[in-house]
């Protein structure tokens, strides 16, 4: 082989090399674009398990409130699981993290102390047992159809209309 077949052999192995890598480069921007264009969705996920939450502790603190005659205010705890750090013996432990009163219609929903942003925060508080935070979720006061509704940047949404108890989850 002469110098010019060697030459072209290492030009020709020196394009397929580059060729591979932009390949490979590529492919790997179309891979992270898929990813963080799916991660906003999480925070919407994460709504709909609360949504359905929501849905369950309504009925729950209905139908106790249907039992207990029908009072104004309800009284609500939350139980949280200590874990215990890996490695020990110690079983899994639980302990009361307080007692939260919630005001009741009369149509046996509950409803925030102030028809305000802040009270659908605390409502929120109150039945999940977890705070707005401000940053994932976020929650407002929609005065004119009397609805507390919280939402996530992705558009994600759950309406809690007050007066009827209703609750819808809406995404983009």
């Amino acid at each position: 082989m002469d110098r010019q077949e060697k030459s072209e052999s290492s030009l020709l192995e020196s394009y397929r090399q580059l060729m591979t890598v932009i390949l490979m480069m590529v492919l790997l921007a179309v891979l992270a674009f898929q990813y963080f264009g799916a991660v906003p969705n999480i925070a919407g996920q994460g709504l709909r398990l609360d949504y359905n939450r929501w849905l369950n502790v309504l009925g729950m603190l209905r139908s106790q409130w249907q039992g207990s005659g029908q009072p104004n205010i309800m009284a609500v705890s939350w139980i949280e699981q200590i874990t215990p750090q890996s490695g020990t013996s110690v079983p899994v432990q639980f302990k009361a993290s307080g007692v939260s009163r919630v005001t009741m219609s009369s149509g046996g929903w509950p409803l925030p102390e102030q028809w305000s942003t802040n009270g659908c925060e605390a409502l929120w508080q109150k039945l999940l047992g977890v705070k707005v935070d401000g940053e994932g979720l976020q929650a407002e006061y929609r005065g004119d159809s009397k609805t507390c509704r919280y939402f996530v940047g992705d558009g994600a949404s759950v309406n809690y209309q007050l007066t009827t108890g209703q609750v819808v989850f809406l995404t983009q």
